[in-house]
């Protein structure tokens, strides 16, 4: 019995952790965002969120880089007074971000703003059918 109550605990069955992994690709204005979006649930609650962005401008923006980092430091920089860990930089046409929190942590639990409507009220199969119905793909 003791043996058995040990493997369910060691092998995450018993209130284990579950990964919701989202990608999605948009492509307007002038440049591609690729997205992938990673929630940890336990026990069907969310406890964390990774969020990495790939945006590539198109050669004839890349001379708007400046703006266009100033313009992400602006949307998302707002984020880290509220729980948000953000890191961004560019490397030639391209800049990466990386967004992420502890759900705990997050003064305003919404994500909307990220493009993916995730409510961290919600469970896995919920938020993974929300997040398909706006156009990401997940598993």
């Amino acid at each position: 019995m003791l043996v058995g109550l040990c493997v369910v605990l060691l092998t995450g069955c018993f209130g284990g952790t579950k990964t919701l992994t989202c990608t999605m690709t948009e492509t307007e204005f002038g440049m591609e965002m690729d997205m992938t979006m990673d929630v940890e649930f336990r026990r069907d609650r969310a406890v964390s969120i990774n969020m990495d962005m790939k945006v590539t401008l198109e050669e004839e923006y890349a001379e708007f880089m400046d703006m266009f980092m100033d313009a992400f430091e602006e949307e998302f920089g707002a984020l880290e007074n509220q729980g948000w860990k953000v890191t961004m930089n560019n490397n030639g046409n391209i800049i990466n971000i990386r967004i992420s929190a502890d759900i705990d942590d997050i003064k305003n639990a919404d994500s909307d703003f990220l493009g993916v409507d995730i409510d961290f009220n919600m469970g896995y199969e919920e938020n993974k059918r929300e997040a398909e119905a706006a156009g990401a793909i997940c598993r």
